[in-house]
C-alpha cells in the first residue's frame, strides 16, 4: 500500500537534500526516498555492496593482532 506523505523540512535540510539529488543525478524526492531507506534499513544489499568493497580494498594487507593492541591498551 502507497500513500503520498508531505514532509516539512526546514530551508536548510531542503537545500542540502537539493545539492545531493543534483550530484546524484536523481530527483529531490528520489535522493530522500534513498536516504530514508538506508536509514530504516531497508538498504541491505547497497551495505553488503559496500562492505564487500571496503573488503577487497584491503585485500592483501595486514594488520596487527587486535588482542594484543587491547593488552597493550589494558596496561597503560
Amino acid at each position: 500500500m502507497s500513500r503520498a506523505l508531505t514532509l516539512k523540512i526546514d530551508d536548510r535540510t531542503e537545500r542540502l537534500l537539493g545539492e545531493r539529488a543534483r550530484q546524484e543525478g536523481v530527483s529531490l524526492e528520489e535522493e530522500a526516498h534513498k536516504l530514508l531507506g538506508r536509514a530504516l534499513g531497508s538498504d541491505r544489499d547497497s551495505f553488503w555492496e559496500r562492505a564487500d568493497r571496503v573488503q577487497q580494498s584491503l585485500e592483501g594487507r595486514s594488520f596487527p593482532d587486535s588482542a594484543e593492541l587491547i593488552r597493550e591498551d589494558r596496561e597503560r
